[in-house]
């Protein structure tokens, strides 16, 4: 035997410790089970013996530990000698011979020593089935191994039922439902249940677990032909029985742990077979399943004490449902109409637990997913089988939505639970209301009308004259049923009796916050139907905007808002004056409180000075921090409502009249402008500069508000005028991108099946004649919609502008301080790209409009990213190019901007590395991919130094930059190949770079970059096939020639068949079939077979 397998053997010596044997034992496991290949065929019988004398010896002594863990490793040989084909000689039938040695051992030794004798075939069996589960082997080799247990399934769980109960075995070989006899040399279950007396509560368990692992891991093709299924389905009746054993159940409670064993193996068992059979199957194992329903009704009647029973019993039902939720729309007979009454009575008998989940009961839960299942499967049918198969459903429907009601009802004490109580609960009524919603969907007006009759009962029980203060905490749960139906209105007559519904609950007199939260979010999820109703529209607006003045309604109010004014638009400009009033007001509340926020920072400041110097109670200042941090999040989502507000708000100006606009307008942003105006003030001082600058409280709180302002004056630059916007989001040139191909890779592999090829390159001179004569007539209308009526976005930008420069500069400034910061200079960084947004937003909104905004905007942007690079101001370029570089009196400041951006950015790259700013360089990238959709630009002497140097550094990064930068890299390259048919200079440039960039892209897809990458990377090789032919060949020809390139692990035979595969799905496959060749090709470099590639990536 080779040294490095001694050592297991000797810690094995009889004469060792326990302990010294049982570290053996870890140890000839692990290496069987890493290092199975280097043990030498020759030594395979001696570490067989090895491993089955150490487990008979500790069988004999009876150590459990021991046992298990020698049963594990004998196991693990079995599986990898049976993977690698090496069974013969002494492994001749391993499995069973070996059963047949323990128990030959068992026979020789003391009575006192059978029960150890037989856990150990027990768990030999358990750990077969377990080695073979966890085994990392070959697709080939595992469908070895598994032939091989299959062979001896019969026989394995035959002995697994003489194990769990001989008595049982006997008369089940004696009825014929198990084989008498098992054809196997070695060994027969009959004979082995004829000589035990009674199991033991460990020898069930063990018995009952191997049952388990073999029907879990080895799943069966069920046939009448096939004597295992028989077996199973015996083995799944057996486990059945054991479930309604309610000593074994109370042993469960007890916590038994020998009980627990058999009760989770009987369930995985059970799971299992009704998970893997077919339909015909499943619909037998029905009544058996219900057969359950006693036992389950009496665990649910002492919860607290079950909890483990129903959890196990609710995990079979979820099995049977999903597996077989098909059998509940096929009820034919009377009794099979019991039969599935009687299982979902089961699972809403699960949901109306008593007691509130996530504090009193864990167990509910499990029954809403099988539930859903149920239900979609009755809503995914229209027949009329189906329809009569719900009408019977009825009772059980109303049972549900009525467990679903008392579930969903808050505890009065909720508050005083801990969070992660307070959150497991509030998950479980999300999901409770979309089973309400989908139930909804399959009961539709009956549903309707209990959750109607449950809310006017509320209703009419909260304003009796003698209320008590739980009252109403049934009206919030029904309005929050009624919420969740708020998908579901599908036709008039649900949608006419939701109206009425509304109407009723406008009415609602004060009861609760909680109650008004709810009814605002029904208010905004039926805000379609609320705004055909003008009189409830009026009565859900004054509701909405009074409660925008209480902070715990805030947020309700904001998102009914803004839904409201998504849905109504121009309803709602009457009340446009009292809306803003609840605006404005609302702000006030928060300038007050970012008031006592800013205090806060300052006695925050104050404390930690006297604590550094007297080192007072890190108690107290622990406190004061927690209470800090709940106040700052509690102003933080106040400014979040705030800009929801402001949102619904620009939604309602656009719909204003046209002489109203510019008012409205500059009412709506006075408090933003304000803020802005006051934030540029501050950071003009030096002293308060200088103080931002030392303190990272202040920073923080000044970026916070910085950025908070830069989103609210976003979202009003977008949302304001959407007429203009929707028209923007039509058109392909104002996403930020101008759309150069003219044609995707789809489209051209049509032209190409359609036309000659001399008529494929006169339709693209057509199209790029087509692209740009729609550009030009796109920004003479932009022009000329901006010379016509008001433009609100123009006006806004012109009265924030001032201020937004100012800040830009002094962020610039503090990007600068911080250049040795990564944390630092990345919070600047966030906030300067919300500023950049806001612009961009200007831009996307008025088009043409900010024409005499250009030459600022240009000098802002040069001079900013030159102080302190940004990848916001790249952003903002994108836009500025793709409105402006059409135009021709804007072309030399867009070429200039080109260049001195282009400039700053190489610059950058070449001292700090294309990895010290990695969105620089992803921006710089996207910004030259949009300058070749600009021919006039492009074609300048200024941008084409930029995008001929940006040509050669995207070949230099390709394989060294990280995965995230690839993609724009790849864009860029793909979109510069695309624009050679169309511009000479790109040709000429493809042509002189293009054998360095056909290196370049091989080096990496042969190993310098992750997988990730390759298909971006074939992109890049599809369009250069398809646009320069021959050349590219030849290029790749040269490259792929080189002996050892691009990896040492292919060979020249396959770089050969990888490049015709180039050559001929370029012609006629599609880029997805074209990458899954470049990405096989990466896998070869990487060392593997193309056949197990796919096993690398799982």
């Amino acid at each position: 035997m080779q040294e490095a397998w001694l050592l297991p053997p000797r810690l094995l010596d009889p004469a060792q410790s326990p302990e010294t044997q049982f570290v053996g034992a870890i140890i000839l496991r692990e290496k069987i089970a890493s290092q199975f290949s280097s043990l030498p065929r020759a030594d395979l019988p001696a570490i067989h013996q090895v491993c089955l004398t150490s487990l008979l010896a500790a069988a004999a002594q009876s150590s459990r530990r021991l046992v298990l863990k020698l049963s594990s490793a004998l196991a693990s040989l079995v599986v990898q000698a049976a993977a690698a084909d090496l069974l013969g000689g002494p492994l001749e039938d391993p499995i069973l011979s070996t059963i047949a040695m323990i128990e030959s051992a068992r026979l020789q030794n003391a009575a006192e020593t059978s029960q150890s004798h037989l856990c150990a075939i027990a768990n030999f069996l358990l750990m077969i089935a377990e080695e073979y589960h966890k085994a990392i082997l070959q697709s080939s080799a595992r469908q070895r191994a598994r032939a091989v247990l299959l062979q001896n399934v019969t026989a394995v769980l035959s002995t697994a039922i003489a194990l769990y109960d001989p008595t049982l075995h006997q008369q089940l070989v004696y009825s014929g439902q198990l084989p008498a006899s098992v054809s196997t040399q070695h060994f027969n279950p009959a004979t082995l249940s004829a000589q035990l007396g009674p199991s033991s509560d460990n020898l069930r368990a063990d018995a009952a677990a191997a049952m388990a692992a073999w029907i879990e891991y080895l799943p069966l093709v069920y046939s009448q032909r096939d004597p295992s299924s028989s077996t199973v389905l015996v083995i799944f009746d057996i486990l059945l029985q054991a479930l309604v054993d309610p000593v074994l159940l109370q042993a469960v409670m007890d916590h038994d742990d020998a009980a627990s064993t058999l009760a989770n193996s009987a369930t995985d068992v059970i799971s299992a077979v009704l998970a893997s059979s077919p339909s015909d199957v499943g619909q037998q194992l029905l009544p058996r399943v219900a057969s359950l329903a006693p036992t389950f009704a009496s665990a649910l009647a002492q919860p607290s004490e079950a909890d483990t029973v129903i959890f196990l019993l609710t995990n079979i039902l979820a099995s049977l449902f999903h597996a077989h939720a098909g059998a509940f729309v096929r009820i034919s007979t009377e009794e099979e109409l019991s039969v599935c009454l009687a299982l979902v009575h089961m699972l809403v008998g699960c949901v109306a637990i008593e007691g509130c989940f996530g504090r009193d009961e864990t167990v509910s839960g499990a029954a809403l997913e099988p539930l859903h299942d149920f239900l979609y499967e009755l809503g995914d049918h229209s027949d009329a089988s189906v329809q009569t198969a719900i009408s019977m459903f009825a009772p059980v429907f109303s049972s549900l939505v009525h467990a679903a009601l008392a579930k969903a009802t808050i505890p009065l004490d909720f508050d005083s639970w801990q969070a992660q109580e307070r959150m497991a609960w509030r998950e479980h009524r999300v999901q409770l209301g979309e089973l309400i919603a989908r139930l909804m969907d399959v009961w539709r007006m009956p549903c309707l009308a209990q959750i109607n009759s449950a809310l006017v009962n509320a209703v009419n029980a909260s304003l009796d004259p003698t209320p008590t203060d739980s009252r109403w905490v049934s009206v919030e749960a029904a309005l929050f049923a009624l919420k969740a139906l708020a998908e579901s209105v599908s036709s008039p007559e649900i949608e006419a009796a939701v109206l009425e519904l509304l109407r009723q609950i406008a009415s609602l007199p004060p009861l609760h916050f909680r109650v008004t939260f709810n009814t605002l979010s029904c208010f905004g999820a039926f805000a379609a139907c609320v705004r055909k109703d003008g009189e409830l529209l009026g009565k859900v607006l004054t509701t909405t905007v009074n409660s925008l003045a209480d902070s715990r309604l805030v947020q309700a109010a904001s998102t009914t808002l803004l839904r409201l004014c998504n849905e109504a638009g121009g309803s709602l400009v009457p009340w446009l004056d009292q809306l803003l009033d609840a605006c404005l007001t609302l702000n006030q509340t928060l300038e007050a409180g970012d008031a006592a926020r800013a205090q806060l920072h300052l006695q925050q400041r104050k404390q930690r000075a006297a604590l550094q110097q007297h080192r007072a109670s890190v108690a107290g200042s622990r406190s004061t921090q927690s209470t800090a941090i709940a106040k700052l999040r509690h102003v933080q989502q106040q400014h979040m409502d705030w800009i929801e507000v402001v949102t619904a708000l620009c939604h309602v100006i656009s719909w204003a009249p046209p002489d109203q606009l510019l008012g409205l307008t500059e009412r709506l942003a006075g408090p933003c402008t304000a803020r802005l105006q006051q934030l540029a003030s501050q950071l003009g001082d030096e002293s308060y500069l200088n103080a931002v600058l030392v303190d990272a409280d202040m920073r923080e709180a000044l970026l916070d508000t910085i950025s908070r302002e830069f989103r609210c004056l976003a979202r009003m630059c977008l949302h304001i005028d959407p007429a203009a916007a929707r028209q923007s989001e039509e058109d392909d040139e104002m996403d930020g991108f101008v759309n150069v191909d003219g044609d995707d890779d789809s489209a051209r592999l049509r032209l190409q099946n359609a036309y000659r090829q001399s008529q494929l390159q006169e339709q693209q001179q057509a199209d790029e004649q087509q692209r740009q004569l729609r550009q030009q007539q796109f920004m003479q209308q932009s022009l000329q919609a901006s010379q016509q009526g008001a433009q609100p976005v123009a006006s806004l930008v012109a009265m924030t502008w001032p201020a937004v420069s100012a800040i830009l500069t002094q962020l610039s400034r503090l990007a600068a301080a911080f250049k040795d910061s990564a944390l630092d200079q990345e919070a600047v960084d966030q906030v300067v790209l919300a500023g950049c947004l806001a612009l961009k937003n200007a831009l996307r909104t008025v088009r043409g409009g900010l024409l005499e905004f250009v030459p600022v905007l240009v000098e802002t942007i040069e001079q900013y990213h030159a102080m302190a690079p940004s990848a916001g101001f790249l952003d903002l370029a994108c836009p500025l190019l793709a409105q402006f570089g059409v135009v021709e009196n804007c072309l030399p400041s867009m070429a200039l901007l080109v260049s001195r951006l282009g400039q700053t950015n190489l610059s950058l790259f070449a001292t700090a590395g294309l990895d010290g700013h990695p969105t620089v360089l992803a921006g710089h990238f996207s910004l030259c991919a949009s300058i070749l959709g600009l021919p006039q630009l492009s074609a300048g002497a200024e941008c084409w130094q930029v995008l001929s140097a940006t040509f050669q550094l995207a070949c230099q990064a390709l394989p060294v930059v990280q995965l995230g930068n690839i993609d724009p890299i790849a864009n860029f390259l793909e979109k510069t190949a695309r624009a050679s048919d169309r511009s000479p200079a790109v040709s000429q440039l493809l042509q002189e770079e293009g054998l360095n960039l056909t290196h370049q892209l091989f080096l990496s897809i042969g190993g310098a970059q992750p997988r990730g990458a390759w298909p971006l990377l074939g992109k890049v090789l599809f369009v250069l096939a398809k646009r320069l032919g021959q050349s590219f060949v030849q290029w790749a020809a040269q490259v792929l020639g080189i002996e050892g390139f691009p990896s040492p692990h292919v060979s020249e035979q396959q770089k050969r068949d990888f490049l015709q595969q180039i050559v001929r799905t370029s012609a006629q496959s599609t880029p997805k079939q074209f990458n899954s060749n470049v990405v096989d090709f990466g896998f070869l470099c990487c060392g593997f077979t193309a056949g197990a590639s796919r096993t690398a990536v799982l």
